[in-house]
């Protein structure tokens, strides 16, 4: 099956040479431009295709400039769509794309993974399924594609997946796309809900830069990401008729991006296809839909809102219904998906589910625009947080990751230089932070400076540099206990310790174990916090860090006393005593002497208490 072309434009091969230039490598299967609405099957993905050394022999493209993306709502009227696809032909450029293997099964399409052969740039390609010429589904099909190739290629915007062009490979037409690291977002979903609900959930195959993505995945970034897309889609007139989370793909920073134009078409067309009415999937339809009712901006809206539950769920809307006739019952009777304020880890979503309760009101034209709700959830961006605080994160920059990805950037490679000494797991003595710097960062510079982790993550794995994975996972576990967000807190920084100590970095093991003990004690875990203090006091002392095993033993002494265990809380404030006396830290060791001296009054040895009282009080003047 072919599509029409229309004018000619610069070659293909100029836009995928400077989206390469620009490209970190991604290397973890995306879905694409999603075809979980035709009822898709994923298949084996590391099993090759038989005609793995096929080629181009037609490629098709748009000028370079229509791939790069705009970051804000373009107004109607000033917007980059264009009346139709402009491409150019060159059989010379055959050589250029191979198709690598076939990735997943639709009922209309099939989805492959392709190669820029020239800089090896992976592709997510969409085939058209071939079907018998001249029939109503061969006519349908056509038109289906040859109008989500008009629209899709009209687009511009940092949370629109980027178009690449029409490539044909014997008499088989692709779409063609970046391929994303994250894949889409359903599929991020389910996972990261198994994964901490049980950390032991795919161990073996879900990469440590997939669980650091889970962790520090930011649900109203993602849901304002989603609405600004949308945003912008609307200001060009189009409508996307499939609003939900197999149709938003993550990139390698987690930036969401609309994708699956198949049901797209602008606000001005009737639909075009008998089948086009009421499309869509059900549990995403808005109550006009099921009745017959043409989707308008307002359905797309209703379909954001259920797409917001996705995201701050987990799971798709309805789960509880099994068939499509008992979610269009219940929606046209007015139910909605209950809400569920606060996330297993405490994160108040209230204010967001707020904006889903909008956005699926039953009257259309109460439904807000997706401007509206992309400024309403703009301030909640990176601040929600447990206890219904809105306390933000402090910023961490590590020199040598931002560096490495620049490195990456320009595609150098190998054993370079690592500032700090790094390299063996050194770090000055006393200085916690000689590799984290904490500084007053705007909201976009610390989404930055994470994406940047996250980046990092990806390149000294495929580096095989251990070491600095662990230094990311301990960046972002400390990022996480600064946002509340404890439970992901432990286990990025469990899993850093773990690898420390494979390394032989007890130093730096011990600073995860101690922060670890530092959570549970906030947690109110008294029992885990005293053994993770315990055993950082041990490694403190192993290495000859007296200042900090002391402290450790100091908070296990407080805790033990709020416990009501007064004799090993005695047992641990003297062994800090003796320490702190040691190095002439009078103010601590009067602190100490304090503490004890109540233990002894509260137990009734008075006048225990009353001498370690008075000593406290002599080294504190």
């Amino acid at each position: 099956m072919s599509i029409d072309q229309g004018i000619e434009m610069p070659l293909i091969h100029s836009v995928l040479d400077q989206f390469s230039a620009s490209s970190t490598g991604n290397d973890v299967l995306q879905r694409g431009m999603d075809i979980t609405h035709e009822n898709h099957m994923d298949i084996d993905t590391d099993t090759p295709m038989p005609d793995t050394t096929e080629v181009a022999s037609t490629v098709t493209g748009f000028e370079s400039s229509s791939l790069q993306p705009g970051g804000s709502v373009v107004p109607p009227g000033n917007t980059p769509a264009n009346d139709s696809p402009r491409f150019t032909l060159s059989s010379s450029d055959s050589h250029l794309i191979s198709i690598e293997r076939r990735v997943a099964l639709g009922y209309h399409s099939d989805m492959y993974q392709g190669i820029y052969t020239p800089t090896k740039l992976k592709l997510a390609m969409k085939c058209p399924r071939i079907l018998e010429a001249g029939t109503i589904q061969a006519v349908d099909v056509k038109r289906r594609y040859e109008r989500e190739v008009k629209t899709w290629s009209s687009l511009k915007h940092d949370n629109v997946l980027p178009f690449f062009g029409v490539v044909e490979i014997s008499s088989n037409t692709y779409l063609m796309a970046p391929w994303v690291t994250h894949g889409d977002l359903s599929g991020f979903l389910s996972a990261r809900l198994k994964c901490l609900a049980d950390p032991s959930f795919g161990q073996d195959s879900v990469s440590v830069e997939k669980r650091a993505a889970f962790l520090i995945f930011d649900e109203a970034a993602t849901i304002h990401g989603i609405a600004s897309g949308l945003a912008y889609l609307h200001a060009c007139g189009v409508i996307h008729g499939d609003i939900k989370a197999a149709n938003v793909l993550l990139d390698d920073t987690l930036n969401p991006l609309l994708g699956d134009f198949g049901l797209a078409k602008k606000d001005d067309l009737k639909a075009t296809s008998p089948g086009m009415k009421g499309s869509g999937t059900t549990m995403w339809k808005s109550p006009g839909l099921h009745n017959g009712e043409s989707r308008t901006t307002k359905t797309d809206i209703y379909a954001l809102g259920m797409t917001i539950v996705e995201v701050l769920t987990g799971r798709v809307p309805f789960p509880h219904l099994r068939t499509s006739f008992k979610v269009c019952v219940a929606i046209s009777q007015g139910h909605r998906p209950p809400f569920e304020p606060l996330s297993r880890h405490g994160k108040d979503f209230r204010p967001l589910w707020e904006q889903a309760a909008s956005c699926w009101q039953q009257e259309p034209d109460k439904r807000p625009a997706a401007a509206q709700v992309m400024a309403c959830i703009a301030p909640l961006r990176f601040t929600v947080s447990p206890r219904h605080t809105q306390m933000e994160a402090d910023s961490y920059v590590i020199p040598s990751v931002v560096e490495e990805v620049d490195r990456q950037n320009n595609t150098l490679r190998g054993d370079q230089s690592i500032p700090g000494g790094f390299r063996d797991g050194s770090q000055r003595e006393g200085n916690v932070t000689a590799y984290e710097t904490q500084s007053g960062q705007s909201t976009g510079e610390k989404n930055h400076t994470r994406n940047s982790l996250i980046e990092a993550l990806s390149i000294y794995k495929e580096l095989g540099d251990r070491s600095m994975i662990a230094h990311c996972m301990k960046s972002l576990g400390d990022i996480k206990q600064s946002q509340g967000d404890y439970d992901s807190a432990c286990i990025l920084l469990q899993e850093a310790a773990v690898i420390y100590e494979e390394l032989g970095y007890r130093n730096m093991m011990a600073h995860c174990v101690t922060s670890v003990g530092e959570i549970k004690e906030t947690q109110e875990h008294y029992g885990d916090a005293c053994i993770s203090l315990n055993a950082a006091a041990t490694i403190y002392k192993a290495i000859g860090d007296q200042s900090r095993m002391a402290h450790c033993l100091k908070s296990v002494g407080t805790i033990k006393e709020s416990q009501g265990d007064y004799d090993d809380a005695c047992a641990s404030l003297s062994e800090a005593h003796v320490v702190f006396t040691r190095l002439g830290d009078r103010s601590t060791t009067a602190q100490c002497l304090k503490s004890i001296g109540e233990i002894k009054g509260t137990q009734g040895h008075y006048d225990d208490a009353m001498t370690l009282l008075g000593e406290s009080y002599g080294i504190s003047k």
